[in-house]
């Protein structure tokens, strides 16, 4: 075989000669990954200054998504880097190496480090590490540590009836639930002298409140074994007994836990848990008197964030809100039996009253029982408000503002007396709405909502529902906080930002005061704010400007901080999802006076 090649044979005429795939220059690569990698720190910063400084208007209410845009992009431009030194940087191979190691293993350190990541309401993330221990294992590991040693134990006395005094919070937000409290005057020298911490210890996850009367401290919580029921003392802190049901609710951005907030009512306590269970218990030794899921002998699903709705006493009724696929889905049962009085039509029901609506809840009670199929009705649009007793126009009737509307329910047989479509896509609507001194009602929510200001009249039985104002006002936006009415002025929280806000014009007077997704309650001349990130700070409520008393961190900064806090006889009761304390800032007044007022 010849080593001489053979000549190439030359191409026929007419015959297309195959040419090579042309590749774009490298220096276009490099130029347009330049202009995507800079377009996207644009973006970065861009969503940090409107999450720092939000937008004024409708766009006002995006919430989350700046933090998420922030967020995200960082990790798409530490990625970017990455392949930039990969592909384009005109660094040594050494130097290259050593800057993708830089990135690449504190990163993959971080996420082999993380058991799971928790949100704040801005969807900023929390991580949760390996090496912390789960919030249930905190709770045993206290509880073990202050159990007293067998044969110490004695009963607590089981009251007749307890006595609710005006200075009691016997129900979420107050009696009236509108976060006013009764109490002795609250002291400003927090600097010079602070509040005193009366107790701390661990709590389980939730984000109840606490309901408290006399030396009866109640609220909702996960343990290891489940959804429990909890009776402390609110001098000492201690529990007093425990009732555990074997439920879990969790979801992604807030955990695992029961949301809503107990009532307590003469000698029993009345407590919704997240996935439908509702309780009716002694005060006094936790004892079931009688307990149902609400959400099983309707076949109504769950929300999205679970029964979050805290349970309403009225006369002889105990009325909870569980939503349906469009909203309108009250129960009401009678408080002592737990026979069902009444539902709506999101509840399977019609708002009838009496024997036929009781028949229809012992009927689904008993297909529950026996283990067959409900029907579902949808998920629950019960939204995160819960219901309320008000007049209007001369008529008592019960306030509802679930997920879909506000509606108001005649008290007797729960029908509807009249409906305003309050409706934003998630379909949370959480701030209790507020009445004003004429007879009309400040509705707010977030995600484009806003605030309105409504009018109901009723001639001959048929009611008018009538906007005060033109057009929804975007100046308060209230989301995870209810607000409060002092001398005419509404305040509270817009998208996290404390403002005060005129009803006569729809205008808020001032805006500042960056508290986050936190919670207020009112007394006297002060206004409490519990912000997100656990500090209590004292607000002299001012329609002119921001007038900030007092503050001080009572829980802890590195939790979030979604619970309404209590406050009774001047002791404040705080909580978080880890975390439970009791402060004295009664102006002048030691402990035991306040305790014993």
């Amino acid at each position: 075989m010849s080593d001489i090649p053979s000549p190439t044979p030359s191409p026929v005429a007419g015959t297309p000669v195959a040419q090579p795939a042309a590749r774009p220059p490298r220096g276009i690569l490099r130029t347009l990954f330049l202009i995507a990698f800079y377009g996207l720190l644009t973006i970065f910063v861009g969503a940090v200054l409107v999450a720092w400084f939000p937008i004024e208007g409708a766009v006002a209410g995006i919430g989350a998504i700046p933090y998420l845009v922030a967020q995200s992009s960082f990790v798409a431009l530490l990625g970017m880097t990455v392949l930039w030194l990969l592909a384009f940087s005109r660094l040594s191979g050494g130097v290259r190496a050593a800057g993708i190691a830089l990135i690449v293993i504190p990163v993959v350190a971080f996420v082999a480090s993380v058991r799971d990541l928790e949100f704040t309401a801005d969807m900023q993330i929390q991580p949760v590490f390996r090496w912390q221990k789960l919030q249930t294992e905190v709770v045993d590991e206290y509880r073990r540590q202050t159990a007293k040693p067998a044969g110490e134990t004695a009963a607590v006395a089981e009251p007749v009836a307890a006595i609710v005094a005006p200075e009691d919070m016997p129900a979420y937000r107050g009696v009236h639930r509108d976060g006013i409290v009764i109490g002795p005057a609250v002291r400003e020298n927090w600097r010079e002298v602070p509040p005193k911490e009366l107790w701390k210890h661990p709590v389980g996850e939730g984000y109840s409140s606490f309901v408290v009367v006399g030396d009866r401290l109640v609220t909702m919580e996960q343990r290891t074994e489940g959804e429990a029921v909890v009776c402390y003392s609110a001098r000492s802190g201690g529990e007093l007994w425990v009732h555990q049901t074997k439920a879990l609710f969790d979801e992604a951005q807030g955990g695992p836990g029961p949301r809503a907030t107990p009532e307590i009512d003469g000698e029993h306590v009345y407590a919704l848990g997240a996935t439908g269970e509702l309780h009716c218990l002694k005060l006094g030794s936790g004892e079931v008197v009688w307990s149902k899921n609400v959400l099983g002998m309707t076949g109504v699903q769950n929300a999205q964030w679970g029964m979050t709705s805290s349970p309403l006493v009225v006369d002889n009724q105990l009325v909870v809100n569980i939503g349906g696929a469009n909203g309108n889905g009250l129960l009401s049962f009678d408080k002592l039996s737990g026979n069902l009085l009444w539902k709506t039509s999101g509840a399977g029901g019609t708002g009838s009253s009496g024997a036929a609506a009781s028949a229809a809840g012992e009927e689904a009670k008993k297909t529950a029982d026996a283990g067959e199929d409900v029907a579902a009705a949808g998920s629950a649009m019960a939204g995160y408000s819960s219901p309320q007793v008000t007049e209007l126009d001369g008529v008592r009737q019960i306030l509802n503002f679930d997920g879909t509307a506000l509606r108001g329910h005649d008290v007797q047989d729960g029908h509807v007396l009249w409906t305003y479509d309050f409706r934003n896509p998630p379909g949370v609507n959480v701030a209790q709405p507020v009445l004003l001194k004429d007879g009309s009602l400040i509705v707010s929510a977030s995600y484009g909502l806003g605030t309105v200001r409504l009018k109901m009249t009723q001639a001959d039985g048929k009611w008018t529902v009538t906007s005060v104002w033109p057009k929804p006002s975007y100046d308060l936006k209230a989301k995870m906080a209810s607000m409060i009415l002092h001398d005419g002025y509404l305040y509270g929280l817009d998208e996290g930002i404390l403002v005060c806000f005129d009803p006569e014009t729809g205008k808020r007077t001032w805006k500042g005061g960056r508290y986050g997704h936190g919670q207020l309650l009112a007394t006297g001349d002060r206004i409490v704010v519990l912000s997100e990130k656990g500090e209590v700070i004292l607000i002299h409520p001012n329609p002119k400007k921001l007038e900030e008393l007092a503050r001080f961190q009572a829980l802890p900064a590195d939790v979030k901080t979604w619970n309404p806090p209590a406050m009774s006889r001047g002791v404040l009761y705080v909580r978080n999802h880890h975390w439970m304390a009791a402060y004295d800032i009664a102006a002048e007044v030691s402990r035991e006076t306040a305790l014993n007022r």
